[in-house]
């Protein structure tokens, strides 16, 4: 009797275990946005694209001149393991079914009033050469074909940094959980760090990790919460307005001393983020908007 129950109690004990392993998460150094500064029964998270870096002359670099000379510029180009956002997808998916949709009215009208064959071409074509226009503009308005590479030009070794900036902080709709960006590091052991500014226009720093490793990455960092809503990094605030949000400054990348020689190139593209937008989606349309 006491051998079967020590035989029961091993199994639950080894199912227990194969469930534990089961929930861990695969990707263990990603935060995740859903536990990070939950102060509230419900959230509303969604990721959202903060800049594609299409535009030239939206980023600005800066590097002392005692240190080196830097440019920067845009490159075709996007990372391979980039997924699109899910309200990216759903317009080609709405399209494809409304084309598909236009060929089934377009088939059973050519069906039905088979004397009237001329009318039908006609309008087939004009059909097709809006599909084809339709075509043409969703994938001129997709645009994300470019890189921002950045060149840094050493002096000398030592203690240096440089900057990669936005023309304007960017920002963020309700309340930021991570921040995503991907990078081509050319596996230099240099600290990449986020430049942020809060609800009050206070200035923060936020250590991403090191760009030691090839090709590219996808970089993650969580924001890390206020506890008292005066303190850190505030978001949100009841006595100053409904408008919670964050805004990007760019990127500062510290340069390891016995590696800052000759040149250096990285690259960017996707700043993303998940935000929280509870507040904002739930907010009634009859309701005053305190912003005067």
């Amino acid at each position: 009797m006491k051998k079967i129950v020590i035989g029961v109690c091993a199994c639950l004990c080894s199912a227990g275990l194969v469930f534990a392993q089961e929930g861990v998460s695969s990707s263990l150094s990603d935060p995740d946005p859903e536990i990070i500064g939950v102060d509230s029964a419900r959230q509303a998270l969604r990721e959202v694209s903060v800049d594609l870096f299409e535009r030239e002359g939206s980023w600005n670099v800066h590097i002392s001149p005692d240190n080196g000379v830097i440019a920067a510029r845009l490159f075709d180009g996007s990372p391979a393991g980039k997924e699109p956002l899910p309200e990216d997808a759903q317009p080609a998916s709405a399209s494809a079914q409304q084309g598909d949709e236009t060929a089934a009215q377009t088939s059973t009208a050519a069906e039905d009033s088979a004397a009237a064959e001329g009318d039908a071409a006609a309008e087939n074509a004009g059909t097709e050469d809006a599909a084809a226009a339709g075509e043409e503009e969703s994938a001129s308005s997709e645009g994300d074909t470019k890189v921002l590479g950045v060149k840094v030009e050493f002096f000398h070794r030592g203690v240096n940094s440089f900057f990669v900036t936005a023309a304007r902080p960017i920002p963020i709709e309700g309340v930021t959980k991570t921040v995503s960006v991907w990078v081509a590091g050319r596996n230099m052991d240099h600290d990449l760090t986020l430049l942020v500014q809060d609800y009050f226009g206070n200035n923060f720093e936020i250590y991403m990790g090191d760009l030691a490793f090839s090709g590219w990455k996808k970089m993650t960092v969580a924001i890390p919460p206020s506890l008292d809503g005066e303190h850190g990094i505030v978001q949100s605030s009841a006595y100053y307005g409904d408008r919670p949000g964050l805004r990007i400054v760019g990127f500062r990348i510290d340069c390891n001393p016995m590696l800052a020689r000759g040149a250096y190139y990285v690259y960017f593209d996707d700043l993303r983020a998940v935000t929280d937008l509870y507040d904002i989606e739930n907010h009634d349309e009859d309701d005053m908007m305190d912003n005067w």
